[in-house]
């Protein structure tokens, strides 16, 4: 528990410089919105869609305040192979209905 011991739970540090570029090249540009809120990026190929989450936050902050987006949650499930072996098999006995992969699961699938 974290109030046992305060002092080992102080792993988060931030830094200005702890993002650095990737250097990849633009593929497109998005105008935000100016309303603060979560948002998504939509992209078609053929009659594949993803979704891109993307944040913006308020034009005026009053006080300094940490925004966590839960993005290791995406990358997490990113490549998740829930539809593969004991995962599969106890899938399809606890649900009434059975697993549909989608292209890029399909894809994932094919390609690992």
């Amino acid at each position: 528990r974290w109030n046992d011991d305060p002092p080992q739970w102080n792993a988060l540090h931030l830094h200005d410089d702890d993002l650095d570029d990737a250097q990849w090249r633009t593929d497109f540009e998005v105008e935000a919105p100016a309303e603060s809120g979560i948002y998504a990026v939509r992209l078609n190929q053929g009659e594949t869609t993803y979704y891109i989450p993307f944040y913006v936050r308020p034009a005026a902050v009053r006080k300094r305040v940490l925004f966590v987006a839960p993005t290791n949650t995406y990358l997490a499930y990113g490549n998740e192979h829930l539809w593969e072996g004991e995962r599969g098999i106890a899938h399809q006995k606890m649900m009434s209905f059975p697993i549909v992969l989608d292209k890029a699961e399909t894809i994932l699938q094919q390609m690992p």
